[in-house]
């Protein structure tokens, strides 16, 4: 069962998360840019995506878990769990490759590939999570719109950057629902006595 701690650790990950995503998106440019990568810049992008994914996951995880502990909404358990796999998988894959200049280019033209199916399961969570029937302290609608929002940015391609800006705004207010649910459990003990 959710606690305080777990709720509030979600929020400060998702803090966390809207403010390296602009730092990763820096840090792989340069390093995409760079013909002879120093070991302590493969470090740091090594260091920074790893980072990224642990708080991916656990934020994620615990979202899926506050949807079903407090209303009992099941619809999206499918597409979290196909979103944390395919961000683990894309993480493991290119941390492992870094080393290697010329398979970093063709595992490069991969991501960009793979961010089309990545898109559309993102748009596909934010359309289902819609018929949630609790609205997240209110916050239901403008997390599913950003999301949906990330998800065809990512779907395009050449959006991507403007994906990076909703997603930032998606992990914001991301990190409000868990807030609230923290405090929630903080003064009721459980969800089971209040639906919002």
């Amino acid at each position: 069962m959710l606690n305080e701690k777990n709720l509030s650790l979600a929020g400060w990950f998702s803090v966390v998360s809207a403010v390296i995503t602009l730092p990763l998106i820096i840090i792989g440019f340069i390093s995409g840019m760079s013909e002879n990568k120093s070991a302590a810049l493969l470090y740091l992008e090594a260091l920074f995506s790893t980072g990224y994914v642990v708080i991916y996951v656990y934020i994620f995880t615990i979202l899926k878990r506050l949807l079903n502990e407090k209303v009992a909404f099941h619809d999206v358990d499918k597409y979290i769990t196909f979103l944390i796999w395919i961000n683990v998988a894309i993480t493991v894959f290119s941390v492992i490759t870094l080393p290697f200049i010329k398979v970093q280019e063709i595992v490069g033209v991969g991501m960009l590939i793979l961010m089309i199916p990545l898109g559309v399961i993102y748009v596909v969570f934010g359309i289902k999570l819609l018929n949630c029937e609790d609205n997240l302290f209110g916050y239901l609608k403008p997390f599913s719109y950003m999301t949906i929002a990330t998800g065809i940015m990512m779907a395009t391609i050449v959006f991507i950057l403007f994906g990076m800006i909703t997603s930032i705004i998606s992990d914001v207010i991301l990190a409000l629902i868990f807030f609230k649910a923290a405090k929630l459990v903080q003064t009721q003990g459980s969800f089971a006595s209040k639906q919002d």
